[in-house]
């Protein structure tokens, strides 16, 4: 059975997380945009991304478009580039809290801090969305995996819109 209710977490196969895993890529390790094919549609209800549908790593222009927009105002901001630098990124734990197992993936990982990267709608509501999608879970198994105090977890987020940028900790 699915591991969350998708009516209220969102889908995968959303816009909005195809936009985001490609940012992802895009700012943290770009030499990996290159393994998205970039299909020349207006529209998701077109025949010819009916064709497609379904096969990995592949995006509209406008969602790969939108996505180097918002990557390229990640990596040109300066307290993101100092946050950033000499770090490792998508970095991979496997591990058991309180008996049971999980997995993560770091998005940011220095030997001091973690950070996620996140993409948002209106970054005057991330604290409340931070709640609504259960983020603070995530921080938690996150440090407990990688062994980093909560303190040192932050959040980067990007409104999509505007472009603004916050950095917020735990």
């Amino acid at each position: 059975f699915p591991c969350h209710d998708s009516s209220k977490y969102g889908s995968e196969d959303s816009d909005a997380f195809s936009v985001g895993r490609l940012v992802h890529l895009m700012a943290l390790e770009p030499e990996r945009a290159a393994e998205y094919e970039v299909i020349e549609v207006q529209s998701k209800n077109t025949k010819a991304w009916q064709e497609v549908k379904g096969k990995k790593n592949i995006c509209t222009r406008k969602e790969y478009d939108e996505a180097q927009r918002i990557a390229d105002a990640l990596i040109r901001n300066e307290h993101v580039l100092d946050l950033i630098q000499g770090c490792e990124f998508e970095q991979s734990a496997i591990g058991n809290i309180a008996g049971m197992p999980f997995r993560a993936k770091a998005d940011i990982l220095a030997p001091n801090f973690l950070a996620d990267l996140k993409t948002t709608t209106d970054l005057r509501a991330f604290p409340y969305s931070a709640k609504k999608y259960g983020y603070d879970i995530q921080a938690f198994i996150y440090t407990r995996l990688f062994g980093v105090p909560i303190d040192r977890f932050y959040f980067i987020a990007i409104d999509k819109a505007s472009l603004d940028i916050g950095i917020y900790s735990v």
